[in-house]
């Protein structure tokens, strides 16, 4: 992903942070250790990738670390497993596309229910948003849909007979599907349908509602650890959403 942080473009990919000049000049990088994508906060980091967990699991989680690297303290841990033997435990839960925001941290901090951590650039908690929605139901056509896709995915085809017994379902979609902070808000995607769009619920930074709305978005993959494809900026979604049969991506504009 890609985002501005004290006048500079920083470049976040796994294992490393890149900063250019707004014009696209490289200024410098920074390395970090394997399988974590890094994003400033302030002084210091918010890592995201897998560690261990109280059940000595290998898991996502999202962890501060110093402006040297050195472990400060993990804010939250997913029930997303990165251990091939483990189960795969579908619809996944939200993975923040960027979680850091003017000097805090945002994360969805419940693999089921709609609940929102936020986080001073020192770890401390300084807020917990919490709404009771409706969740969507988790049905046999979707799980059937899931099934397919590892079926015919090119990474898991070829030993989806292996990994079968290993797909759990839960009963409901999780209540939030992403969060993004932007424009002094907190814009949260749900899995709630509408056609082809996306419901996106728009908060204050208290957690007052503000707004619903329906967005384009590209393709649910019932697998995935890469971010959504869509953007916020003054008012505006951006978001890309591919056309299979024409083989193009198509830019989509919507007004919050």
């Amino acid at each position: 992903s890609m985002s501005f942080v004290d006048g500079k473009l920083v470049v976040n990919s796994t294992n490393k942070l890149s900063y250019f000049t707004k014009e696209g000049k490289w200024i410098s990088e920074r390395k970090a250790f394997a399988n974590l994508v890094l994003y400033q906060v302030k002084d210091n980091f918010v890592a995201v990738g897998p560690s261990i967990d109280a059940e000595k699991k290998f898991r996502i989680s999202f962890r501060l670390f110093s402006h040297d690297l050195k472990k400060l303290k993990t804010l939250y841990h997913s029930n997303i497993s990165v251990n091939p033997q483990d189960d795969y435990i579908l619809p996944l839960s939200a993975l923040t596309g960027n979680p850091s925001y003017k000097g805090k941290v945002f994360v969805v901090a419940s693999n089921e229910d709609f609940v929102i951590d936020i986080f001073d650039a020192k770890g401390t908690k300084i807020r917990r948003i919490e709404k009771k929605e409706k969740k969507r139901v988790f049905t046999a056509k979707d799980q059937a849909d899931a099934l397919d896709w590892f079926k015919n995915r090119s990474q898991f085809k070829n030993f989806f007979t292996q990994i079968k017994n290993n797909i759990k379902f839960k009963k409901h979609f999780p209540a939030i599907r992403d969060i993004q902070p932007a424009d002094d808000k907190i814009h949260v995607l749900t899995y709630k349908r509408k056609g082809e769009l996306w419901e996106m619920i728009v908060l204050d930074m208290k957690g007052k509602e503000l707004k619903r709305l329906f967005v384009p978005l590209d393709e649910y993959l019932p697998f995935s650890y890469y971010a959504i494809l869509y953007s916020i900026e003054n008012g505006k979604v951006y978001s890309l959403v591919e056309d299979p049969d024409e083989e193009v991506w198509n830019l989509k504009i919507t007004s919050i």
